[in-house]
């Protein structure tokens, strides 16, 4: 029965999601460059690693996602703006020349300010 209970603890723990990998916010930082890709857009700059992805390199904003227009206009205003943004990442993303880059949550966060 307590190995029962042990097991059942461990599989809730690794199904949170606030202990994912993946999960967090990316640090304020200016673009630096907008790269299109076949999947959608990855925004280059200092967003750090917040969900422990491998690389800081930037972040990816998948095509399909219903708010790939206005975060795409959003991070765009930031680039020619000089102006720093934050997005809230929720998983890996192995797509883009093998650098496994954060994936923008487009429903929940991102922001812009000087």
């Amino acid at each position: 029965m307590k190995r029962l209970k042990i097991v059942v603890i461990l599989i809730l723990l690794a199904s949170a999601p606030s202990l994912q990998a993946g999960a967090g916010y990316t640090a304020w930082a200016v673009p630096s460059q907008i790269i299109t890709t076949n999947d959608g857009m990855l925004i280059v700059g200092a967003f750090g690693n917040p969900g422990g992805c491998g690389s800081n390199y930037g972040v990816i904003v998948q095509n399909t996602a219903s708010e790939y227009n206005f975060i795409k206009a959003t991070v765009l205003a930031a680039l020619m703006g000089g102006k720093q943004v934050q997005f809230y990442i929720y998983d890996c993303y192995n797509g883009y020349d093998n650098l496994n880059l954060g994936l923008v949550y487009p429903y929940r966060y991102i922001s812009i300010k000087n």
